[in-house]
């Protein structure tokens, strides 16, 4: 119900409904038929975006995930839940100092590749969508451990389930199992 874009220069802007701030530009209601400008993030030049259900990410030219929107299940990577958050901010924990390549977004849950090939997740851990072999919730950007040997190249997260890609062809599926995950 909502986009955010990118210019070619990296500018942010953003419409459609807002209910929880991921629209990014301050206000925590209310819809923009109109493309809005991030003012907030005028510091930052994006490189990528991602749309969540109600939670919105980017990737910045310098490597670092931003995040902003409902942050009921820690889904922000703030390191608390709880505190919807209407303009950009940095995710927080290990993920600060790596350079992020590939970011998506579910509805409870992040994840992120980085340059080297890591795969970190956070937030909403129902299912065992966040790959760590249990239904943990994370409030900070963790890394999947049983994918540490492999070079991830590319992610995508649904809403139960998380796909990750390796730099030769392999395809891992975590989380709800019902028919989504191709096992």
């Amino acid at each position: 119900r909502y986009s955010v874009s990118i210019t070619a220069r990296g500018v942010a802007f953003a419409w459609g409904e807002c209910e929880h701030g991921q629209l990014g530009t301050g206000r925590l209601l209310g819809s923009e038929t109109q493309p809005v400008r991030l003012e907030s993030a005028k510091t930052w030049r994006f490189q990528t975006i991602s749309c969540g259900e109600e939670h919105s990410g980017a990737i910045t030219a310098t490597g670092a995930v931003l995040t902003w929107g409902l942050n009921d299940l820690g889904q922000l990577g703030t390191g608390t839940a709880g505190q919807t958050i209407p303009t950009p901010v940095q995710v927080l924990g290990k993920l600060q100092g790596e350079n992020a390549i590939k970011l998506s977004l579910g509805v409870s849950h992040s994840c992120c590749v980085t340059e080297d090939g890591a795969i970190f997740t956070w937030g909403n851990g129902w299912y065992g969508k966040l790959g760590h072999g249990n239904n943990k919730s994370f409030l900070l950007p963790t890394q999947i451990d049983y994918l540490s040997e492999e070079q991830i190249v590319d992610v995508s997260c649904g809403s139960y389930h998380t796909l990750a890609l390796t730099d030769n062809g392999s395809v891992y599926s975590f989380g709800r199992g019902d028919s989504r995950l191709g096992h």
